[in-house]
């Protein structure tokens, strides 16, 4: 499942509050972005074709509520791009990270503390 940047926006709203109508959605991103009416609503279709968000209710009345969660979408994310650019090994992904940024000591311990759980929290 691809969701673009601009249908990203509109999840991230889902996520934080569901079911939502158009009408709300629309308050909300307007907060953020001016984007028509009709651009909402045709990126609303779009996640609906794509099942990452159901729809409910009667025309002019619809309520929308998100099918994939945001972890879900993170995994499915992260999964992309540790296949496409980091040859779809995660070990090479993670040394990345860790070369690239300065981690905290707590964010170190944090780390550890992971991986001697077998990477569950």
């Amino acid at each position: 499942m691809k969701i673009s940047e601009n249908e990203l926006e509109i999840m991230r709203l889902l996520w934080e509050k569901s079911p939502q109508t158009a009408t709300e959605l629309q308050d909300s991103i307007r907060e953020k972005v001016r984007w028509e009416t009709t651009t909402i609503r045709t990126m609303l279709q779009r996640l609906v074709e794509k099942g990452a968000v159901r729809q409910a209710g009667r025309k002019r009345s619809y309520t929308y509520t998100p099918l994939v969660s945001a972890d879900e979408y993170r995994s499915i994310s992260l999964r992309r791009l540790i296949e496409n650019v980091f040859n779809s090994n995660p070990m090479e992904m993670f040394c990345f990270f860790a070369r690239q940024e300065k981690l905290s000591d707590a964010e170190i311990a944090e780390l550890e503390n992971i991986l001697k759980k077998g990477g569950n929290k």
